[in-house]
This record gives structure tokens, sequence and C-alpha cells, in this order.
């Protein structure tokens, strides 16, 4: 569908690369990113990285299965595709 390789930039300027994601994904933000929290799309928490302390974190999704997923980071909330 010509999705593959999308660099996504939502309010706040919180970017999230690559999406979809295989095995792990980067988010950037213009300030200091300090926990991430994974969410299946209808809500339930899956997974919770805190104390990063950075500006930009690799995540490693490798656990999670194929599907969507609400990735909630400074307040901003943004859909990730596992493939």
């Amino acid at each position: 569908t010509g999705v593959e390789g999308i660099l996504t930039e939502v309010c706040g300027g919180v970017k999230l690369y690559p999406n979809p994601v295989s095995s792990s994904f980067t988010l950037e933000a213009p300030m200091i990113i300090g926990e991430v929290k994974i969410l299946t799309i209808d809500g339930q928490l899956v997974k919770v990285v805190k104390d990063i302390n950075e500006t930009k974190a690799t995540i490693n999704v490798d656990e999670l299965p194929q599907g969507m997923y609400l990735i909630n980071t400074l307040g901003v909330v943004e859909i990730m595709i596992k493939h």
C-alpha cells in the first residue's frame, strides 16, 4: 500500500520511524523523553519503557505480535504498525 519507510511526525514535533515496524522503532522529540507507553489499539497497556532521559530513543518491540499499537509519550499519541 505504499506505507513502507514512512517517517511519521506528529504534534509537538515527536517523530516515530520506521513505521511499519519489524523489531524496533526510533522516537525523536524536541524535549527529553521520560517514558514511552505502548498500548493495543483497544487501550490495553502492553509495554512501558521508563527512564529514557534522552531526546532520541530506540524501542525494541520484538516480543509484540503483529498489529496496530498506540505509542504514548510526552502527551502525544501515535499509531504504530508492527509487521
